[in-house]
């Protein structure tokens, strides 16, 4: 994912105890956590190698995408790696824009452990790759955190947030995943009452796609 877009609180810093609370909860659900830069060498690592190969391949006919996913997406890949753009820009926990990307990431590696092939599988194939892609779901669950993480620091989500987020779903970075405008603006909205409300909080609360009523 990329940084929450056009949010005010960019360069804000992370209270000290929140991101050591963060990193001991990180030991206890992901402790082989490894973290690299892609403007960095790539971990010895075949199927991530294979990966970096894939996204060369489709900036062959879309350079603009690929521009995009190196210097302004991080990612999770398997269920220990997490992935930032840059070192420079992304080495600080305590930077509110890392914290946050972080927090998103860090759903996904634990989803990957516990659901395992399957989590792979829908995330990139099924129900299809795109239009109706199982990614929204492991998306929406991702993105949870970082309305999270907006609301804990500001106190509100905006509806810029929601927008900038929904645009993930309806445009071709994540390849059209849900581009069905009128539900994913539901479904955030309907996250950020469930937030509000105290039905979803933590790092790692069991949200869900598939419902379409304000629950968790």
């Amino acid at each position: 994912m990329s940084p929450l877009g056009g949010d005010v609180l960019m360069g804000r810093k992370i209270a000290p105890e929140k991101v050591a609370a963060l990193k001991e909860y990180t030991k206890e659900k992901v402790p082989d956590l490894k973290i690299f830069y892609k403007d960095e060498p790539l971990p010895d690592v075949w199927w991530i190698k294979v990966m970096f190969w894939l996204v060369n391949l489709v900036g062959v006919f879309s350079p603009s995408w690929k521009s995009k996913w190196m210097t302004r997406v991080s990612n999770a890949m398997g269920s220990t790696y997490m992935v930032f753009p840059t070192r420079e820009g992304y080495s600080d926990l305590s930077d509110y824009s890392t914290y946050l990307i972080y927090r998103h990431e860090l759903v996904h590696l634990q989803d990957a452990r516990k659901y395992g092939v399957w989590f792979i599988l829908s995330y990139v194939l099924f129900p299809l790759p795109f239009l109706l892609a199982g990614r929204a779901h492991w998306e929406y669950r991702g993105y949870a955190q970082n309305l999270l993480v907006r609301y804990e620091e500001r106190g509100e989500i905006s509806d810029a947030s929601l927008e900038w987020i929904g645009e993930h779903y309806w445009g071709t970075l994540y390849f059209w995943m849900w581009p069905f405008k009128k539900f994913v603006k539901k479904k955030l909205e309907c996250l950020r009452q469930d937030i509000y409300d105290g039905k979803v909080e933590g790092y790692h609360p069991d949200v869900t796609w598939w419902k379409t009523e304000s629950s968790i």
